[in-house]
């Protein structure tokens, strides 16, 4: 049985506004959680626009299968030398962290921490080109392109990898 992430309530004060500004963005500190539930969840992806509304009332989600989603000042976190620039890191249980950082015209993104259960932390720093993950004020209909580039880091069976890499974000809202 195939299963699908819901964020059934990831760090409301981003999601309740109607666009998205710096103002009403994740602040350090807040908590939400993130409920696992079974894909047989009502496929709204067709549904989207202005005054669309998704009912997941009647959905349950698997008992034990919570992961707290939590904002932290980034300069505090075991990898801040790594993510320099980034003032917030948003953690998702034990397996992924984020690093940002905003101000009034949109958030960057300097790059992730995934926590990978046979190889154990992967690193990837956008140091060489930041991604820009929002741009200020953002609203439905509005969308953009960023590049991306920086570099990814692990242990393999004991050998330490060191790749770079880059792409490119596209963000819309629907």
């Amino acid at each position: 049985m195939k299963k699908t992430l819901l964020f059934a309530s990831v760090l409301t004060s981003s999601l309740v506004s109607a666009q998205m500004t710096n103002s009403n963005e994740p602040a350090i500190g807040e908590t939400s959680n993130m409920f696992l539930c079974d894909s047989f969840a009502a496929n709204y992806a067709g549904v989207n626009g202005t005054s669309v509304t998704w009912d997941y009332t009647t959905l349950t989600g698997y008992v034990g299968e919570t992961r707290t989603v939590s904002v932290e000042d980034a300069t505090t976190t075991t990898y801040a030398s790594d993510f320099v620039g980034a003032t917030k890191a948003m953690s998702i249980g034990s397996s992924l962290m984020t690093y940002f950082s905003s101000d009034a015209n949109g958030r960057s993104s300097q790059g992730f921490l995934f926590n990978e259960a046979s190889i154990g932390d992967v690193l990837v720093k956008l140091g060489t080109d930041e991604m820009i993950t929002n741009q200020y004020p953002f609203a439905v209909g509005n969308s953009f392109t960023d590049d991306f580039a920086g570099n990814m880091e692990f242990t393999f069976q004991s050998f330490p990898i060191n790749e770079s890499l880059n792409g490119v974000i596209n963000a819309t809202i629907d």
